[in-house]
């Protein structure tokens, strides 16, 4: 059984990825997109409605068709990817590499300050 969807906002990060992941799946043959500006360049499947998202009044008759079309097979759960646990970084490695860093800069400026001294004596000389 083939299922629509039905996307309000398809140009920001999440829609697009939302609308790629809903274009690519086989078990969904009508797309109902609601967006402020026209995607070019997508299947027949999708159908776009333009209009300003904060004045819902402007869509008020194709979001009603779409939703009495979707009514029946509609999924009002599409999960794109899994949640997993994040990983938990190794505090000790930022640590070290923290001051390896502070203690290569200090040889640095040290070295630096050698530098510049001897070369003043240089300058005094001649």
């Amino acid at each position: 059984m083939k299922k629509t969807a039905i996307i309000l906002g398809a140009t920001g990060l999440t829609g697009s990825n939302l609308l790629q992941k809903l274009i690519d799946d086989d078990r969904y043959d009508n797309i109902k997109l609601f967006s402020r500006s026209k995607i070019g360049g997508l299947p027949t499947k999708v159908t776009q409605y333009i209009g300003d998202l904060l004045k819902l009044e402007d869509f008020k008759v194709a979001y009603e068709q779409a939703e009495s079309d979707a009514a029946v097979d509609f999924s009002h759960k599409f999960v794109v990817q899994r949640a997993k646990v994040a990983d938990k970084k190794d505090q000790p490695k930022r640590i070290i590499m923290t001051i390896i860093a502070a203690f290569g800069s200090f040889i640095f400026i040290v070295f630096s300050l050698l530098i510049v001294e001897r070369y003043k004596e240089l300058k005094l000389k001649s």
